[in-house]
């Protein structure tokens, strides 16, 4: 839990950075992506919860930030894309 990042698309034209705390039950995440290019970043979170995976991605075009919270979270990964939703993907890096 805490801060997190600067994680990079393959090709290093996205990154991410955000932070990530618990209250009242709920997991949060505040990230913050910046891309630099003709096309979009994207930023996938994958989350363990009520015992299965769980997977959504965020568009954002050069600068963006969100705040988004779940119950029940255990695990939570986190990666960077750019270009498209599967294309020049970093790794992945639990987060929570």
């Amino acid at each position: 839990m805490g801060n997190w990042g600067k994680y990079y698309s393959s090709n290093h034209k996205a990154y991410t950075y955000g932070k990530t705390w618990k209250q009242n039950g709920k997991v949060y995440t505040k990230w913050y992506g910046k891309e630099y290019g003709s096309k979009h970043g994207y930023v996938w979170f994958k989350y363990y919860s009520g015992g299965s995976w769980h997977k959504f991605y965020r568009e954002w075009n050069g600068s963006y930030s969100e705040t988004w919270s779940k119950h029940a979270i255990k695990k939570l990964y986190t990666y960077t894309c750019w270009g498209g939703k599967h294309t020049y993907c970093g790794s992945s890096h639990r987060i929570y």
